[in-house]
């Protein structure tokens, strides 16, 4: 298609006089011509542009009537008033053309396809053809050099954030008003995006036809000719179309079949000639020009506007191109309640019906399209459909083809809180490589639909079980509605090659009007969720009497009663595995002995021991996290689990005892003896307290640990795991030994106080 305009606009004066033939494809049956009516006398004179105090208070004006239009009529005269201000004459029809707003861009445009950008851009909370990252891509594709920071994506954002400051800044300047008009509609997206804050992406921002045709505007009424070049002059005629069978066809430009084509198309190109161009002073921002890595004296240069405006000029061809086949939209319904709430971890499954309808919008903009009509409009969509690339004509036309339509899916924003499943949606077309696509069944006259089943993904462990504060998340649902059979890329990269445009570019041409043709509409299912901590505030008071670990089979030797407390805070860290990201959270503290005494197990000698303790307190860690196995794999259905351990502590810093050991015998003095100081008694009674819940025996069993899910939540959120039971606990070697701790009683507790992140500003 891209090649389709290029070839047009060549055989109106760009061509050279010894280009030749070019072959072409044979010419394709299109779709019959819709007969007109004869067109009615329109004034000669042109409406002029009205003057504006201030272009920050239009732009936002204008969104609002855009968005909030109530008839076709109102949306209409709001796009084509934008249009107007950003330097494009409008034109067509029975109302008299409305002049551009000075300094003038490179094109009009007809009120046809004004029409088209109205029902598309009245839609802005769902629709847009391409992010703002995409359309940056597009450009520098096609050449535009972007020399700043960042991808192409991101310095477009960085120069129209600089004009939005500067332009909220001086209301009257008139080169800010496309920038603040492609922010003020950008706060009406679903999900708004604020073009001034830094935090915004470009993948955040989507375009409409409206504003990605305003962007090219922008850039070309910086400069100015100073005399007509020559690609612009005379009338010129269409070069001689050969295709495989020698069938040869040549057309003037006065034939009614294309003589209107070129009207629909920019001239944004022929300023990258080197004579006949100058940069206009002031028309571009300083500091928006040095986001995208240039200056103004750079820009002036022809090395870098002929670049700049052979790139604008090659990705204009492509806009127009999709505004002609813009006549059908598409919309998407949330059906049932939005916001929705996320299941909770092991819940039911909670699915979410998104519904897309395509087609024309409604009787009222049915009706206005049906009486406003351009001829020059239907010539155009003729003269595509003889070169290859037919597109419905009418009304008519669309209702006969609904049940041919196709939808294509994706989910963006938070993927990781939403799905698309494919056990409850049946995907029956593929569309472009998106393997969710789905056939449209006819819904009424002139529309057709199709719903898409959402699956929102469970809560994670810890936002359920600790109840926290609910957040939410906005999940994009973009559809694709391909409204009519788009050219195939066959018959794209022929007409491309017709204008001799180098085979990467081809290339290029072919994948973006591919993009870019069909209709792209997204909504936003608002998921709710209670949030995971960030942190903890944890304790855990230790009071426990046990016999010291010991083989199975063999008596244990001591009996300890010890207690004390441990507190620390545990922050957050991610534990990544396969792709999937795991919450872990780890924190180290001191552990402070209370008391420890010990009694002997054993006495058959008939002498009494007595021990004595001399406590150093020290440092452990406590962890949480999911359940992983002995080579350290996460579990990924196992609970979550809390682990007492030294951790990145050095052994020297854990809490340690030294015991001083007195022997009394009946008939020898008493010894005392004392034994070097050791982590011992401490540390056998945390592996003690890991034991009780999950038992470390095999290897695709979880690590010893504590079961978060059999705690109790306070009513301040505090997550509680009491232990009171005596129990045996073990570690077993399989095939070699087993060792016993023996828990005769216990008192212990911890404690786990949840920290969240401040709530993001609403």
């Amino acid at each position: 298609m891209a090649g389709a305009l290029l070839l047009l606009l060549a055989a109106c004066g760009g061509g050279t006089e010894d280009s030749g033939p070019v072959p072409m494809p044979p010419p394709t049956a299109g779709p019959t011509p819709t007969p007109t009516p004869t067109p009615v006398p329109v004034p000669v004179t042109d409406v002029p542009a009205a003057a504006v105090g201030s272009y920050t208070a239009r732009a936002t004006e204008a969104a609002v009537r855009i968005v909030g239009a109530s008839t076709p009529e109102q949306a209409v005269d709001a796009t084509a008033q934008v249009l107007v201000d950003a330097g494009i004459r409008v034109y067509g029809g029975a109302a008299p053309a409305w002049a551009a707003r000075a300094p003038a861009a490179s094109w009009t445009i007809d009120r046809a396809t004004v029409f088209n950008l109205a029902a598309e851009a009245r839609d802005r909370a769902v629709s847009g053809r391409l992010t703002l990252a995409e359309l940056g891509q597009m450009w520098a594709d096609f050449g535009f050099p972007f020399a700043g920071s960042g991808m192409p994506g991101e310095q477009l954002l960085g120069y129209l954030r600089a004009a939005v400051v500067e332009g909220r800044a001086q209301p009257g300047e008139l080169r800010n008003f496309v920038p603040l008009f492609v922010a003020a509609m950008a706060e009406r997206q679903g999900t708004p995006a604020d073009l001034a804050n830094p935090a915004t992406r470009p993948e955040d921002v989507r375009l409409t036809l409206l504003e990605i045709e305003l962007l090219h505007a922008l850039f070309d009424r910086a400069f100015s000719f100073t005399e007509p070049p020559a690609a612009l002059s005379g009338s010129g005629t269409m070069r001689r179309l050969a295709g495989p069978d020698e069938r040869v066809r040549a057309f003037a430009v006065s034939d009614g079949l294309c003589a209107e084509l070129q009207k629909f198309y920019g001239t944004i190109g022929s300023k990258a000639l080197e004579k006949g161009v100058e940069y206009a002073q002031g028309r571009l921002t300083e500091s928006g020009l040095m986001a995208l890595g240039m200056t103004r004296d750079e820009v002036a240069l022809f090395g870098k506007y002929g670049k700049m405006f052979g790139a604008l000029g090659s990705a204009l061809k492509l806009v127009k191109l999709a505004q002609i086949y813009a006549a059908g939209q598409a919309t998407l319904t949330v059906e049932g309640p939005n916001p929705v709430s996320k299941p909770a971890w092991n819940g039911p499954r909670r699915l979410v019906p998104v519904k897309a309808t395509a087609g024309v919008p409604d009787a009222a903009w049915q009706e206005y399209q049906r009486n406003n009509g351009s001829e020059a409009y239907q010539s155009a969509k003729s003269c595509l459909g003889f070169l290859g690339a037919a597109i419905p004509l009418d009304i008519k036309d669309i209702a006969q083809q609904a049940g041919s339509w196709r939808v294509s899916w994706q989910l963006a924003g938070s993927p990781r809180h939403a799905v698309v499943p494919t056990d409850v949606n049946v995907f029956n077309a593929s569309s472009s490589g998106n393997p969710f696509g789905m056939k449209l069944a006819q819904a009424g006259p002139s529309s057709a639909e199709a719903t898409l089943k959402v699956d929102i993904v469970e809560e994670s462990q810890l936002a359920t079980l600790f109840q926290g504060p609910i957040v939410s998340a906005k999940v994009r649902v973009v559809a694709k509605v391909q409204t009519v059979e788009p050219p195939s890329p066959a018959v794209l990269a022929g007409i491309v090659s017709l204008a001799g445009t180098v085979g990467s570019l081809v290339d290029l041409g072919v994948g973006w009007i591919q993009a870019m043709i069909p209709p792209t509409t997204t909504t936003t299912i608002t998921v709710e969720y209670h949030d995971e901590p960030q942190s903890f505030d944890a304790s855990f008071l230790l009071s426990m009497t046990y016999d010291y670990p010991h083989l199975r089979g063999s008596p244990a030797l001591d009996r300890h009663t010890i207690s004390g407390q441990w507190a620390g805070s545990m922050t957050r860290r991610t534990l990544t595995q396969g792709g999937t990201e795991h919450a872990f959270f780890s924190g180290t503290g001191t552990f402070t002995y209370g008391s420890l005494t010990t009694a002997p197990r054993t006495d058959d000698d008939g002498c009494t021991r007595t021990s004595a303790w001399a406590l150093r307190n020290g440092a452990f860690q406590m962890n949480l996290g999911p359940a992983v196995n002995a080579a350290g794999a996460v579990l990924p259905d196992g609970p979550e689990q809390i682990n007492l351990g030294g951790g990145d502590v050095p052994v020297a810093q854990w809490p340690t005892e030294q015991r001083t050991l007195t022997v009394a015998c009946p008939e020898s003095d008493s010894e005392t003896a004392a034994l070097a100081a050791a982590p011992e008694i401490f540390v056998a009674a945390a592996n003690a307290m890991n034991l009780q819940d999950a038992l470390f025996m095999r290897p695709d069993s979880p690590p010893p640990g504590l079961l978060l899910t059999r705690g109790r939540l306070l009513a301040d959120g505090t997550l509680e795991l009491a232990y009171t039971s005596p129990r045996t606990v073990s570690v077993i070697s399989p095939g070699a030994f087993t060792v016993d701790t023996t828990i005769v009683s216990q008192d212990s507790l911890i404690r786990l106080r949840p920290v969240y992140a401040p709530a993001a500003p609403r």
